[in-house]
């Protein structure tokens, strides 16, 4: 089927919603690591990554070296819904067990077979999501060693009655709320994806050399607060 792509021509700008806030709160409250958390300040991150969101208008997730979130951002009606609803699986209000109980499918997915790789072996990952689209990561590495990654979902959710009864069930969500989900998704032209990856490259670098400048500022203060002590 030939995917319609008349919305780019109709639209002047392309504007990334970011007032959606998950039900469960915010994940980053639990980051221990805080290396990318602390060097890059929220609004900061929001304002770097937002521009990969107004190509792709889907989600982005990044993470510290152990599995700990510095940002999450979901923009489609589509990985809303499906992170919402794998989070519900996991029946429990309490964040930190959420994300260890193994029935929180996107986040499974997304750490363990696309971000924890990129960690483990420092070059990108692009694999199949769970959720029906795709998982792009990028590390984000400083003087050589791997502090994080960031993560890029893509691609057109899927449109089969088939496929989407099968997910609905494995999420335990209702098959006409993913149906109107996947139909509200404009789909991206593949030369938007490309552009999309390669931007991703240049934002994990732009993020890495906020960490360097960050602890160099860090390493100045201590000094001065040094020198003044002995003074």
């Amino acid at each position: 089927m030939k995917e319609d792509y008349s919305w780019l021509w109709n639209k002047s700008k392309i504007e990334t919603e970011t007032s959606y806030v998950p039900f469960y709160g915010d994940v980053t409250d639990l980051n221990t690591e805080r290396t990318i958390l602390y060097c890059v300040e929220k609004e900061t991150m929001k304002s770097i990554v937002s521009d990969l969101m107004d190509l792709l208008e889907t989600s982005v997730a990044v993470y510290e070296k152990n599995g700990d979130y510095a940002f999450g951002m979901f923009v489609s009606g589509w990985c809303q819904v499906m992170d919402s609803a794998s989070r519900r699986l996991c029946n429990t209000e309490d964040n930190k067990k959420a994300l260890t109980c193994g029935k929180w499918l996107c986040h499974e997915n997304c750490w363990n077979d696309s971000a924890k790789k990129a960690i483990e072996t420092g070059k990108s990952t692009d694999i199949n999501c769970i959720g029906g689209i795709k998982l792009y990561a990028e590390p984000i590495i400083v003087k050589g060693e791997v502090v994080g990654t960031i993560n890029i979902g893509y691609g057109n959710p899927p449109k089969s009655e088939e496929k989407l009864k099968k997910l609905a069930k494995e999420f335990n969500v209702k098959f006409d709320d993913l149906k109107k989900a996947a139909n509200e998704y404009n789909s991206r032209p593949e030369f938007l994806i490309n552009l999309s990856k390669k931007r991703l490259k240049n934002t994990a670098r732009l993020i890495a050399e906020l960490i360097i400048d960050k602890k160099k500022s860090k390493q100045i203060e201590e000094s001065e607060d040094k020198i003044r002590s002995i003074l």
